[in-house]
Order: C-alpha cells, then structure tokens, then sequence
C-alpha cells in the first residue's frame, strides 16, 4: 500500500543509506590514493595534476557539507548551497580532462593552466566575508576601528 506510514520510514531508510554510501566514497577515494602511494604532496609547477587534486579536495569538501546537510531534517535547506560548487567542480574537472567535448582544444595541461589563470583573475575580486583587501591583496581591517554589532 502506497501511502501507508511503513512505507515513508522505508523511504527515509534507503535516503538515509544512499547518504551513508555517498559519504563513504570519499573515504574509500582516501584509502585507494594511499594505497597506491599517489598520496605525495604535489609541486605547483605539475599541471594538470596539481590544480585537479586541488579542485576535487574543494569539490569533496562542499559534497560531504551537502550530504551532511541532507541528513539532518534541520540542516537539509541549506544543502542547495553547496550543491553550485559541487557542479563548477565537476564541470572543471571536466574540462581539464576533455570530457566537454568530442573534440577537446589543447591538452589537460594547457586547459588546467587556462582555468588556473581564469581563478587567478577572479581571486581579487571573490567575496570574502569580514575583509576587505586593497589593491596590494593585503588586508585594510588592522587600520580600520572595529564596530560592534549590537
């Protein structure tokens, strides 16, 4: 019987499991990196490599937020939030990748280093809660007096 209260709990069981396995990948993704010894701190100068593990612990972060997010009936408004990032991090792994097309331009190190100068351009102007950099990107709020908020 379809509206029978058993079988919403039902429900709730198996989001609540497609959660659990969601947030086990990422610890199943640590235990293979180690595993195979690909867990080395990379140099900034090894493109793509360097700028897609930097993407995908970014990507990581905000998915584990959003399913934590969804499992909390409290929390599951907010996990809409976290779901832009996870999509632009897909979408730029992606393109790094040449997964955007059936033809992609340049190899993965020419478009990982157009995307890291796309991010490098973006950076000064990104929003960033309580602090406003002047044009040398060092913060103005030392010579500021602080006001509080009452």
């Amino acid at each position: 019987m379809p509206g029978a209260p058993s079988a919403g709990r039902d429900r709730e069981r198996e989001f609540r499991d497609l959660l659990d396995h969601a947030m086990g990948t990422g610890e199943l993704f640590d235990r293979l990196l180690i595993a195979s010894r690909n867990n080395t701190p990379l140099d900034r100068d090894d493109t793509p490599a360097s700028l897609l593990f930097e993407i995908l612990h970014l990507t990581r972060l905000q998915f584990d937020a959003m399913c934590h997010d969804l499992s909390h009936p409290f929390l599951a408004h907010a996990a809409a939030t976290h779901l832009r990032p996870v999509l632009e991090g897909t979408g730029y792994i992606a393109f790094m990748l040449g997964h955007e097309t059936d033809n992609p331009i340049g190899t993965s190190a020419q478009r990982a280093t157009c995307l890291a100068l796309a991010r490098s351009r973006e950076a000064p102007t990104a929003p960033c809660v309580g602090f406003e950099y002047n044009c040398r990107g060092t913060s103005d709020n030392a010579a500021r007096p602080r006001r509080l908020i009452t």
